[in-house]
This record gives C-alpha cells, structure tokens and sequence, in this order.
C-alpha cells in the first residue's frame, strides 16, 4: 500500500467514527424520554 492508500483508509475512518457518534447522539433523547416516563408506547420506530 502506498502512504496515499493508507490515509484513505484513515479519512474513511473518522467519518465512519462522526456517523456512529451522530446516529448515536439523535438516540440520547429517546433514551431519556424513555427512562424519564418509564413507558416504550410513544417511541418513534421510524428513527430506531
């Protein structure tokens, strides 16, 4: 592999690590809601 192959890889990597920590961070809310309530009923399934 060339230097420019291997930062590549690298590049791709922080976005993967940004889009789990995005998805992750519009989950939190959720989450909250649902310990906070103590109920599942009124989870939005179209964002799970």
């Amino acid at each position: 592999m060339t230097w420019y192959t291997v930062r590549m890889f690298e590049v791709a990597d922080l976005f993967g690590y940004a889009g789990t920590l995005t998805g992750i961070s519009f989950m939190i809310p959720q989450v909250y809601h649902t310990y906070k309530t103590k109920s599942v009923e009124d989870i939005s399934w179209t964002h799970m």
